[in-house]
């Protein structure tokens, strides 16, 4: 719903500006999801890695040659001061929905980077990846 009480689609195939325009803003009266079957039995495999701060050119160079990085792989990185190292480090953590060999193929890459300050490698079912 828009200021003037106006009602409007947004998706990003319809009215597109508004579709982004409303992020943290403006109220929702109806959302339309799309939503995926789990992975099986529900569990997932969650990697956390540590590395120093000079990887991350290998890390994104290495991300950009697995484009288009396969589905059910979920990265995020952070780049900040780390106290532990008196550093500034590259925290990475990947979720790969599905059996943890496939999980383990997937996250290959990360593994071979290094060094590795700190690793975690964990199965977990999906409502505790976000708590990992």
């Amino acid at each position: 719903m828009l200021p003037n009480t106006t009602v409007v689609e947004a998706s990003t195939e319809t009215n597109p500006d508004l579709f982004w325009a409303f992020e943290n803003s403006g109220f929702i009266l109806n959302a339309t999801y799309r939503v995926y079957d789990q992975a099986p039995n529900g569990m997932n495999l969650n990697a956390d890695f540590v590395y120093p701060s000079n990887v991350a050119d290998a890390f994104y160079q290495k991300l950009k040659e697995i484009d288009p990085m396969p589905a059910p792989l979920s990265i995020a990185t952070r780049l900040g001061w780390n106290a532990e190292y008196n550093d500034t480090t590259m925290t990475v953590k990947a979720v790969c929905a599905g059996p943890e060999s496939e999980g383990r193929e997937a996250i290959e890459f990360l593994l071979q980077l290094g060094p590795i300050l700190q690793q975690n490698i964990t199965e977990v079912p999906w409502h505790q990846v976000i708590q990992r």
